[in-house]
């Protein structure tokens, strides 16, 4: 006898014994599966409890940070500001502000300085002018080549604290102006030609060299630079050399071996000057600079002579603008009748803990407003 077909999927269960051995075999896996089933169950339990331990701890965390608050005695003398005419001036009042009433007045707002070349004749057309200016002590290049719209992006590349822009007004109405970042008589844009007349071709210079910050019949100062002790080349970017005359001496300079502090140590060293010199420092708005100080005896200066022009390029001297298109201004102001003045219309440190902004004033006739810090009740 044979058997043909197709036997796939028949088993045969028991067929000798009577016992379903593979209902046994299932049976017996189930059995093994237990433990990892109750390990698995275990796993989301845990699974469970660490979300709600994290839930538990987001919310404890919040809880001591409110809670935190409560241990500063500033929790409970917190201080709202409000002015009077938000027009003229608006006030806030930090952590540190104490209650007051101030009457102020402001007579005149800072103004950031900016200066324009005079009309050319296009903003892309070649101007034909080579050599070497100074903006607030950094050098720009000029090739012949060179167009306004180019010359600004020189500028804006040196970091110089200005920003350089076109205006296209049409043929022979186009112009190159450059503006002070920082407001304040102190941030006057400082320029100068080293070598070339670029400035002076573009109308931006006029006139003779006079001293560009006199504080006193006898006492000038130079630009400021980022310290004393550096050679000048490596803040303005490029070498010069040369001499100036001071009294009936001679002082012998080069930008790249000497610094503010050995010029003034040269001016001092020489017994013809007439004069003595320092380096001093200023700090406006937080930024601290180095000026070179020279200082006449007999209270009046003696005469400088700038053969070449290197004071001129570190700001002893300095030329008329041909066109001022906005003079460098402080903000001028009273306080409780306290007359004041400021390179930046943000005043913080006349009221302690309060940062005052002026908005509008009047030469003639003060804008007033009043400014009150009180104790803010809701917020305790």
């Amino acid at each position: 006898m044979s058997i043909s077909g197709n036997l796939a999927g028949i088993s045969f269960t028991g067929l000798a014994t009577g016992i379903d051995s593979q209902k046994i075999i299932d049976q017996l896996m189930q059995i093994e599966a237990q433990p990892l089933q109750r390990m698995q169950q275990d796993q989301a339990i845990l699974a469970n409890k660490q979300s709600l331990f994290a839930q538990f701890k987001s919310l404890l965390t919040a809880f001591s940070s409110s809670v935190s608050t409560l241990n500063t005695a500033a929790s409970f003398n917190p201080i709202t500001a409000s002015s009077s005419n938000t027009d003229v001036a608006t006030v806030t009042a930090g952590s540190t502000a104490t209650a007051g009433i101030y009457d102020l007045t402001v007579s005149q707002l800072a103004a950031s300085h900016k200066v324009s070349s005079s009309a050319q004749s296009s903003a892309t057309a070649e101007l034909g002018l080579s050599g070497t200016f100074v903006v607030n002590g950094k050098a720009v290049n000029v090739e012949s080549t060179d167009t306004l719209t180019s010359i600004a992006g020189k500028i804006n590349s040196t970091g110089a604290g200005v920003t350089a822009s076109v205006i296209n007004g049409g043929s022979g109405n186009a112009y190159l102006t450059v503006t002070s970042k920082a407001s304040g008589a102190s941030n006057a844009v400082q320029m100068a030609d080293l070598s070339g007349t670029t400035l002076s071709s573009l109308g931006f210079l006029t006139g003779a060299a006079s001293f560009r910050d006199q504080t006193g019949t006898d006492t000038v100062r130079s630009y400021g630079f980022a310290d004393a002790s550096s050679t000048l080349s490596s803040f303005i970017g490029t070498s010069a050399s040369g001499s100036f005359d001071i009294g009936t001496g001679t002082i012998n300079i080069d930008f790249s071996i000497d610094s503010l502090q050995t010029i003034a140590d040269k001016i001092n060293a020489e017994p013809l000057a007439n004069a003595t010199a320092s380096v001093v420092t200023e700090t406006v708005n937080g930024k601290t600079t180095s000026k070179l100080q020279i200082v006449g005896s007999g209270g009046a200066l003696p005469t400088i002579t700038d053969t070449n022009g290197l004071l001129e390029d570190i700001g002893v001297y300095g030329r008329s603008y041909g066109n001022e298109l906005v003079a460098a201004k402080d903000a001028q102001y009273t306080v409780d009748g306290f007359s004041l003045t400021s390179s930046s219309n943000t005043v913080t440190d006349v009221v302690p803990g309060a940062t005052i902004t002026l908005l509008k004033a009047n030469a003639t006739t003060p804008e007033t407003a009043t400014l009150t810090l009180s104790k803010d009740t809701d917020a305790i």
